[in-house]
């Protein structure tokens, strides 16, 4: 007697094959892609769902497909790499710059409002009530003139 060896490969085909035959066994479910979609009869669009169902339709082709617009970037993937690679090296050196300067880029807001008033040399205490209205132009025109450049020479 005589016996055929089942190869490796027949057996990952056969579990596939089971597997598929598996999934189609809701014939109906299966192919409903090919039928027309389920209808919400309660819907108030229901008769336009409908009738636009039953009309017949063409299938596009890959001739239909327009061509790209020129408007989009046609890069090349190797030009796609390097500016990819451009960003990344920019990123870090702006990651850099921030860890070396890090009084020059502030973390938080409100790391960035401390150094702003520190370098206004404000005081809460000088800033007068809101209701004193003259009190309030006069702390603002302080203000404005430690941030305003100097006057140009003649």
């Amino acid at each position: 007697m005589r016996t055929h060896p089942i190869r490796f490969g027949a057996i990952p085909a056969a579990l596939f094959a089971v597997a598929g035959l598996a999934g189609c066994a809701d014939f109906e479910r299966a192919t409903a892609a090919w039928g027309p979609a389920a209808l919400n009869v309660e819907s108030p669009v229901a008769p336009a769902v409908q009738a636009a169902q039953t009309q017949p339709m063409g299938f596009p082709s890959f001739r239909s497909v327009p061509p790209a617009l020129a408007a989009v970037d046609q890069r090349t993937p190797l030009q796609w790499s390097r500016t990819v690679q451009g960003l990344n090296r920019e990123a870090g050196q702006l990651t850099t710059w921030a860890q070396e300067n890090p009084s020059l880029a502030p973390t938080t807001t409100a790391a960035f409002n401390d150094s702003a008033l520190k370098e206004l040399k404000y005081n809460a205490a000088d800033a007068p009530p809101v209701d004193q209205a003259t009190q309030s132009e006069a702390f603002a025109n302080s203000l404005r003139t430690q941030a305003a450049p100097p006057p140009a020479p003649k």
